[in-house]
Parts: C-alpha cells; sequence; structure tokens
C-alpha cells in the first residue's frame, strides 16, 4: 500500500510540474522530447498506480473478486498506454491518456462506495479522499469554462484537491493498519481463549478419571 501510494504521489507531482512548466524549467530543460511527451505518458501511469493503490487498499481480491479482475484489466490497459505513448505522437497519446481518466476515476470511486456500504470501514476514508479530487476537478472545470472567477483557488482546485487526497489517503492508510492490528489481536486473543477452554476440559477429564480410578 505505501509503496503504491508513494509512486502515485510521484506521479501527481511530476504531472503538476509537467502542466505548470515547472518540469520544463527546472527539471528538464534540455529534453524537449520528453516535454513533449510527459503528460500523455504520466498520466496513464498515474491513474495505474491509483488503480493499484485502489485494489491493494481494499482488499479486493477477497472482498470482491470480479471488481478485482476488472481492475487488473484497467491496471494493465493504463500501463500499455503508457508504454505506447514513449512512441505514440503527442496529439494520439493526450487523448489516448485523457481517455482513460474517466472509466479510471469511476472505477475507483464505486468500488470504494460500493464496499463502504457493505460495511468495509476502510473504504470510508479511502473515498472521501477521492472526492476531494473530483471536487477539485469540477472547480477547475467551471473555471476554465468561466462560470466561476479566476482566482488562487479556483485557479489551483485540482492542486489542492489533490494535496487533501494524499492526507486523506496517508489517514486511510493509518486507519487500515490500526484495523488490521485490532483485527490481530482479536483473532490472538480468541485462540487464546479457545486455548485455555481446550485445557480446562482437558484438566476436568484428567481429574475425572483419576477419581474413577481410585
Amino acid at each position: 500500500n505505501y509503496l503504491t501510494y508513494c509512486i502515485y504521489a510521484l506521479g501527481l507531482m511530476l504531472l503538476f510540474v509537467a502542466l505548470t512548466g515547472l518540469g520544463f524549467q527546472y527539471l528538464w530543460p534540455e529534453s524537449l522530447i520528453w516535454h513533449e511527451k510527459s503528460q500523455a505518458i504520466i498520466i496513464p501511469l498515474t491513474l495505474a498506480a491509483a488503480v493499484a493503490i485502489n485494489r491493494s487498499f481494499l482488499a479486493l481480491k477477497s472482498q470482491a473478486l470480479n471488481l478485482d479482475k476488472l481492475g487488473f484489466i484497467l491496471f494493465a490497459l493504463c500501463i500499455l498506454i503508457g508504454f505506447v505513448n514513449f512512441i505514440a505522437p503527442y496529439s494520439l497519446g493526450i487523448k489516448l491518456g485523457i481517455g482513460l481518466l474517466f472509466p479510471a476515476c469511476l472505477f475507483v470511486i464505486f468500488t470504494g462506495f460500493y464496499l463502504w456500504k457493505r460495511g468495509y470501514k476502510p473504504a470510508r476514508y479511502y473515498l472521501i479522499s477521492w472526492a476531494a479530487v473530483v471536487i477539485g476537478a469540477f472547480l477547475m472545470g467551471l473555471n476554465k469554462a468561466g462560470a466561476l472567477p479566476m482566482n488562487m483557488i479556483t485557479d489551483n482546485a485540482l492542486i489542492f484537491g489533490a494535496v487533501a487526497q494524499l492526507v486523506l489517503l496517508s489517514y486511510a492508510l493509518a486507519d487500515k493498519v490500526n484495523q488490521l492490528k485490532a483485527d490481530k489481536e482479536q483473532i490472538q486473543r480468541h485462540a487464546l481463549a479457545e486455548q485455555k477452554h481446550a485445557a480446562d476440559k482437558l484438566q476436568l477429564a484428567l481429574t475425572k478419571a483419576e477419581e474413577a480410578n481410585q
């Protein structure tokens, strides 16, 4: 979980510096080819990391196997398009990358909501974290369409939403770790109780056997 979380956070950071031009200005000023293709490559690979977090964090393999299979297909498609975009023209690559945004976002939000409704507690922070990104993207879209005034908040709404998501995801990961610890402790307590019960029954049986022999 933490590895995919770090990869996803790195992908978001690279995407933002690429979109704002800071990447070309400070990180890769000598690489015109990478500057041209960076967005088309980073978008699908970041989405792949998001889907990977979804599958591992929500434990889809045990909680919803069919959704896990769908997630694997989506993950593989994101990886494939990410590498294809190394050689594909930018105009095609960026369309392929953006084309993955809707199904990938729909998948991670739907699975989070589905498991939350089923009572899977770790899904709560996860779903709220993605809501922050969606709200940020919605505000930025309204800003670009002229429906909202241009200011520091609306211009950077997506960045604020992504930062909020990363913070909430860190809480979600910590919450899941605590839940796993609590479950483990409960299993251990149950096992110890069963062991003590079995030992008491054995002792009682031995006591009765001794009394019978006397």
